[in-house]
């Protein structure tokens, strides 16, 4: 979502990593950890969309009564295709669709040069 200017309302702020520190930000609203969700500052955001993963997945009929809730959860058996179908998730709603599609191809392409970096070693 970063990587597509989609923005951010509000993220759990307790473990941001480094490479998203920008949203370590008292801008984004702080919507607890990511095992134990702040409900009442999610519903005051009225948010239009609520993007749970994994350590969410139980706790999704309660995003579900405070707004549309989607699952982005990762099958680590199939881990790549899991996250395609997650990335185009996200282009199809926020109508990012060629944006997601170029990241792709460009991560595909980043994964084939370390195969045959590999290889020739």
């Amino acid at each position: 979502m970063d990587d597509l200017g989609i923005e951010v309302a509000g993220l759990p702020r307790a473990n941001v990593p480094g490479y998203l520190s920008k949203y370590d930000d008292d801008k984004y609203v702080n919507v607890g950890s990511l095992k134990e969700p702040a409900f009442e500052e999610i519903h005051a955001m009225k948010p239009d969309l609520i993007i749970i993963s994994d350590r969410q997945a139980e706790l999704y009929d309660q995003f579900a009564e405070i707004a549309p809730t989607i699952y982005v959860g990762i099958d680590y058996a199939h881990y790549m295709d899991s996250f395609k179908h997650n990335a185009e998730l996200i282009g199809k709603i926020f109508n990012k669709e060629e944006e997601v599609q170029k990241e792709l191809a460009d991560i595909d392409d980043k994964i084939a040069a370390i195969k045959r970096e590999n290889i020739s070693h």
